[in-house]
């Protein structure tokens, strides 16, 4: 016990010591996936981390106020959530991290990495809602996009700064058409979201 008691002195004697104050709030309250948070009034679209006390922590999006508290949406389960938890703000409210370290990357809903090649290291600021642009002010869709897909090009010609949706019923091929457009299309970049999909899915769809 000794010898444990002396390794726990020592590492907290190596440890840097940072004096500056940090804003915290505490869980008063949990309804499913809804959390209201006691003594952190942070903005609306904030994302905060939750302490248990364990080396475990869950994440949370200030989603609005009632009666003094700040109303919390938790990104992922409520296993092991206890009632006091602390509550720390993170980042920029409103704010995403963007850039080309993005690039060739597979990250999460927060932007975190999970494809086991460490941080992304990008230190770009951008709003989560994006920049507004009025109606007014966008291009005409004018010039036609190569998806690289023959068929979609000659019958139903995609166009550059055009939307274009998907619908099809379970099992009928649409991640394989994306992919085929992802594999052929002609464009600087691209940026797949998965949102919806099964593990197994999402984990075939960024090996192939």
């Amino acid at each position: 016990m000794r010898a444990l008691i002396d390794s726990v002195l020592a590492d907290v004697a190596m440890a840097p010591l940072d004096l500056a104050p940090r804003r915290f709030g505490r869980v008063v309250a949990c309804d499913g996936g809804l959390i209201e948070v006691s003594g952190l009034g942070v903005p609306i679209g904030s994302l905060c981390r939750i302490a248990q006390g364990n080396g475990t922590e869950h994440r949370a999006e200030a989603i609005g106020f009632r009666n003094g508290h700040t109303m919390m949406m938790m990104l992922g389960d409520t296993v092991l959530l206890r009632p006091g938890a602390v509550v720390r703000p993170e980042g920029q409210p409103g704010m995403l991290y963007v850039g080309e370290e993005f690039l060739g990357r597979a990250v999460d809903g927060s932007g975190s990495p999970i494809d086991g090649r460490g941080p992304v290291g990008s230190t770009t600021a951008w709003p989560a809602g994006g920049h507004r642009v009025s109606a007014l002010d966008r291009s005409r869709v004018t010039e036609p996009f190569d998806s690289g897909i023959r068929s979609l090009n000659a019958l139903t010609t995609f166009g550059v700064g055009q939307r274009i949706g998907i619908m099809a019923g379970s099992g009928v091929g649409k991640s394989v058409l994306m992919d085929m457009i992802v594999e052929g299309a002609r464009a600087d970049a691209v940026v797949v979201g998965l949102i919806g999909e099964r593990a197994r899915e999402v984990s075939d769809f960024v090996g192939r």
